[in-house]
């Protein structure tokens, strides 16, 4: 890859990086892959910077350390920690519904009219025998669709004038207006 930049465009993705995170991440990762390892490394790393990384690993994990020092040493490929502590990546498409654990990918649930209205109807049902109901009794007195419909539902509700609430978030609670 050439990296021919004029000095013009050079200052406008300086501009650009230091406004938007993730361009600047995604820059980054393009020059990890197009410049070449050893010359990346030189460049990134001082003998200072790496001596003080080298010492962090030793004090957090003396023994795997060393192991990996000692595959670099034979020429082996070590592989790499992954972020802090070895923490791993949040799974996508993990969703509670009414209470259940589902593992499908999400998909947009859509209502019809008629569904929209009986939701509602439940809901108005619901929280009139029983008021001041929070987010976990309506899911399990109501079977709603998704998260999305039941923050729908209960957004018309309140826009409408037809339910209030208390609180707010994990804590909001709901009655009927009389």
């Amino acid at each position: 890859m050439d990296l021919n930049l004029s000095s013009e465009l050079a200052a406008r993705l300086a501009i650009m990086i230091k406004k938007d995170r993730k361009l600047s991440r995604s820059l980054a990762g393009q020059l990890l892959t197009a410049v070449d390892k050893q010359a990346m490394a030189g460049y990134l790393f001082s003998k200072d910077v790496a001596l003080e990384l080298l010492t962090r690993r030793l004090r957090a994990d003396p023994e795997r350390t060393v192991q990996d020092l000692t595959a670099l040493m034979r020429g082996e490929a070590v592989r790499q920690k992954r972020g802090r502590g070895g923490a791993k990546p949040a799974r996508r498409g993990v969703a509670t519904v009414a209470g259940r654990r589902t593992t499908k990918a999400r998909r947009r649930q859509r209502l019809s009219a008629e569904n929209a209205e009986q939701l509602r109807s439940k809901v108005r049902a619901y929280l009139e025998k029983k008021p001041w109901s929070g987010r976990k009794e309506l899911t399990a007195a109501v079977e709603f669709p998704s998260q999305a419909i039941y923050n729908r539902i209960m957004g018309e509700l309140k826009k409408a004038g037809v339910v209030k609430q208390k609180g707010e978030k994990s804590k909001a609670t709901y009655a009927v207006k009389a």
